[in-house]
C-alpha cells in the first residue's frame, strides 16, 4: 500500500493500494519508485512522480508489482513473495507518462522510412476553433499545450535507427467542433511528403508509428 501524507497535519491525504504487500524496497536519493498494474482494467507501467493526488487513482488503480529504478532508468530492483531482491538491467524502455496510457488508440497510421531524421509539420487546416494538443515522441514530450493555427508548427526528430518510433497526439481539448484535429506532414525520404488529419479525444490519442529501415 502506497500512502500520501500530510506531514504538517499529521494525516493520510490518500492511499494506493496493491494486492501484493510484500514488496518491500527502500527509497533513497537515487532511486525512482516504478509501478506496474492496471487503471480501469488498463496495463499500466509508471513512474510514481507522475502520479497526482487525485481520488480517481485511488479508487481504480491495481498496483500488482513495484520496482525501484535507477534515476537515469538503466536498472530496476524488484523483490518476489520470498522478500529475494533481483537487479535487472533496462534495455531501450520507455516510460510513456501515464495520462497517455489512460487513452485508447484509435487514430493509427505506420510509415517506413529510410531517413535518420524526419520533418514533421502540424497545424489547423481548418477553422481554428481553439484545438490544444501535446505531442509525444518516444516517451517524451516534443509539444506541449500547443494551440493549432493555420501557420505550421515545425519539428525536427532523430528516429531510432531500425526500430518503431511512436509520435502520439494527445488532445488537451476538443475545441469547439470535436474531435480534436490536427492537420499533420511528414517530410523524410529526400522529398517524400505525407499529408493528412490525425484525431484525438478525451478517451483516445491518435498515433503515427515512424519505423526506421536501413
Amino acid at each position: 500500500m502506497i500512502s500520501y501524507w500530510d506531514l504538517n497535519n499529521k494525516s493520510i491525504i490518500t492511499e494506493i493500494r496493491a494486492k501484493n504487500a510484500y514488496n518491500k524496497l527502500l527509497i533513497n536519493d537515487f532511486a525512482e519508485i516504478i509501478l506496474s498494474g492496471y487503471y480501469n482494467d488498463r496495463p499500466l507501467v509508471i513512474n510514481l512522480k507522475e502520479i497526482k493526488l487525485e481520488q480517481k487513482y485511488s479508487d481504480n488503480m491495481i498496483v500488482v508489482n513495484t520496482f525501484l529504478s535507477s534515476l537515469d532508468q538503466k536498472y530496476l530492483v524488484s523483490s518476489d513473495i520470498d522478500n529475494r531482491h533481483r537487479l535487472m538491467e533496462l534495455k531501450e524502455l520507455e516510460f510513456t507518462p501515464l495520462v497517455i496510457q489512460e487513452r485508447d488508440i484509435k487514430d493509427e497510421k505506420t510509415f517506413k522510412i529510410k531517413s535518420r531524421y524526419i520533418i514533421i509539420n502540424v497545424w489547423d487546416n481548418e477553422k481554428i476553433d481553439g484545438d490544444i494538443i501535446s505531442i509525444n515522441f518516444n516517451g517524451k514530450w516534443i509539444l506541449k499545450n500547443y494551440p493549432l493555427i493555420k501557420e505550421k508548427k515545425t519539428l525536427l526528430l532523430p528516429l531510432n535507427e531500425n526500430s518503431k518510433n511512436d509520435l502520439i497526439f494527445h488532445a488537451e481539448n476538443v475545441g469547439t467542433i470535436p474531435p480534436n484535429t490536427a492537420a499533420v506532414r511528414l517530410e523524410y525520404d529526400n522529398g517524400v511528403i505525407k499529408d493528412f488529419d490525425i484525431n484525438s479525444d478525451f478517451d483516445s490519442n491518435g498515433i503515427i508509428h515512424l519505423i526506421q529501415v536501413n
